[in-house]
């Protein structure tokens, strides 16, 4: 299938990224490089999701862009903390709604 899963959003990204690395300041460079680190994981996350890489083809770029295994990791532990307690607090209110009834 080659892509397409995702509108191929990377290559959206591409020419903004490219146009902050021909700035002179630094800031708008190093936004420049993430952009390109983003645009990759978007890309193996749309090839995966479209077919062409396997399963987990997309981790190296996602780590990368997330600034690498540490970070990732972290960041990942993160939305696992945010998304158990989005859980619990639905869990409560349904334990809660059937005390009720």
């Amino acid at each position: 299938m080659s892509g397409g899963s995702w509108d191929y959003a990377y290559a959206k990204i591409e020419p903004i990224a490219e146009k902050l690395l021909e700035q002179n300041d630094p800031r708008r460079r190093a936004l420049g490089n993430l952009l390109m680190q983003i645009k990759h994981a978007l890309h193996d996350i749309e090839w995966v999701d479209s077919g062409d890489y396997g399963s987990g083809d997309d981790f190296a770029a996602i780590t990368a862009s997330l600034g690498g295994p540490q970070a990732a990791a972290q960041k990942a532990l993160e939305m696992m903390v945010v998304t158990a307690e989005e859980h619990m607090k639905q869990l409560r209110e349904l334990v809660s709604q059937a005390k009720r009834s």
